[in-house]
């Protein structure tokens, strides 16, 4: 069987492809043009793992692209329109942007003799879109955006609101294409609250599946300790607390209150006022806070890390790749991601990063009695759910003051992780092949 992915957004297909290849599953990861560069260029799967030359003869960089683009420049004039657009600009400011590169002329030909001759087509990004038009089936498709990319997700709904009543237009009918793909194909929903409000709306069906996430081979540490001793200075603290998410916490469209707070908002800033709380309780210990340089807020993170006077107990890390932030999970004590506070939103990145190396997860967790087992089949792991601020500054002093606790959870966090995700859920992606 012979399986073709297509995307790789938060280096999730790279995952996907590994599990597969591992189960002996001939999988072949196509990456879109604008996959792991600019602004995600740390998703880049040479990020991902120690040993490229080992899956790099599986993955193959395509010249199409995740973005409105790529639809729009499927009509031939359009295309035609976008390339000359494209040039001027990029000649007038010197910049190249990706995203906004015309389609590949003749797409249809091109993604029939790329992909075509696969058993099974998974797509994320754009996907439904582009294979809906160019009449070809997409077996499975995997949303990475809550609420669906390009159909639903919070910029969608902004951009159909234009006031412009020619972007309205085309932002509706490009909205209206996907859905006419999503109609088509088989639906992996990773997340409830949103996600699922908009494929249950639109009566469109899903299978409650999440991605093997985060592939760790069994030389990965060995690979990252011989190549990193700048976090070996850690030893020294008492206690380490790690959250490398994104720094989102300031609003700067008030009229979009309510779903900004609850979908989009990170609350970085509940931790820092936490672990301020703790290290003012608890001076005579030894505490490190350790936040990353990566998000739009930073800045304003700093400032007030300053204002509370921890910015000497805080270290900044650079955006670092996945490769890299595995070995240091490792040697820190916990991990606190991002705390969304909307119903139903189930952990990133970071989350699954903290999980497979074993240890303790602070985490937004907002899910209704038995809701999480009942939609999964599956019972939640073993992590520090958050729902405000007061929260983190309970899990933080108790996994602090009682390490056999701290231990046991991040024990409990690795055998949750290889009993209900891993190699079991690729084989439940197998089935649905």
């Amino acid at each position: 069987m012979k399986v073709a992915i297509v995307g790789n957004m938060n280096n999730n297909n790279f995952s996907l492809l590994r599990y597969l290849r591992d189960l002996n599953i001939d999988a072949t990861l196509f990456l879109y043009k604008n996959d792991g560069s600019f602004f995600s260029s740390h998703f880049n799967y040479t990020s991902d793992t120690f040993e490229v030359e080992k899956w790099e003869k599986y993955i193959i960089r395509t010249e199409i692209i995740d973005s409105r683009a790529q639809i729009i420049g499927i009509n031939f004039f359009l295309n035609i329109y976008l390339y000359i657009s494209n040039k001027f600009f990029n000649l007038l400011t010197k910049r190249i942007v990706t995203k906004n590169s015309p389609s590949v002329f003749f797409i249809k030909k091109y993604l029939k003799k790329k992909i075509g001759e696969y058993d099974v087509i998974i797509g994320t990004g754009i996907a439904p879109s582009l294979f809906y038009l160019c009449d070809m089936k997409l077996d499975i498709y995997a949303p990475y955006a809550f609420g669906i990319e390009y159909f639903d997700c919070y910029e969608t709904r902004n951009l159909i609101q234009s006031k412009n009543i020619v972007k309205k237009y085309i932002y509706r009918r490009l909205k209206q294409i996907q859905y006419m793909g999503l109609k088509k194909t088989k639906i992996i929903n990773t997340q409830f609250g949103v996600t699922l409000e908009t494929l249950k709306k639109n009566s469109l069906h899903f299978y409650p599946l999440d991605y093997p996430m985060v592939y760790l081979s069994e030389n990965h540490l060995k690979l990252f300790d011989a190549n990193n001793k700048s976090f070996n200075f850690l030893s020294e603290y008492d206690f380490v607390v790690l959250s490398h998410s994104r720094h989102i916490w300031i609003n700067e469209n008030s009229d979009e209150k309510n779903d900004w707070d609850l979908y989009e908002n990170k609350h970085n800033n509940w931790l820092i006022e936490s672990f301020s709380s703790i290290k003012k309780k608890y001076s005579k210990k030894k505490l490190l806070l350790i936040l990353f340089e990566y998000g739009k807020d930073v800045k304003i993170s700093k400032k007030l890390c300053k204002k509370l006077k921890i910015e000497n107990s805080v270290f900044w890390c650079k955006k670092m790749d996945r490769k890299e932030i595995l070995g240091l999970i490792n040697k820190v004590d916990v991990v606190a991601s991002e705390f969304y506070t909307g119903e139903g939103i189930m952990w990133g990145g970071c989350g699954w990063e903290a999980l497979i190396m074993g240890k303790p997860l602070i985490v937004g967790f907002n899910f209704k009695k038995d809701n999480f087992l009942k939609n999964f089949g599956f019972p939640p792991p073993p992590i520090l759910g958050v729902k405000d601020k007061q929260d983190i500054v309970k899990h933080l002093e108790k996994l602090m003051l009682k390490p056999r606790y701290c231990s046991k959870i991040g024990i409990e966090s690795k055998e949750w992780f290889e009993e209900n995700n891993s190699y079991k859920i690729a084989k439940k992606w197998i089935k649905l092949f």
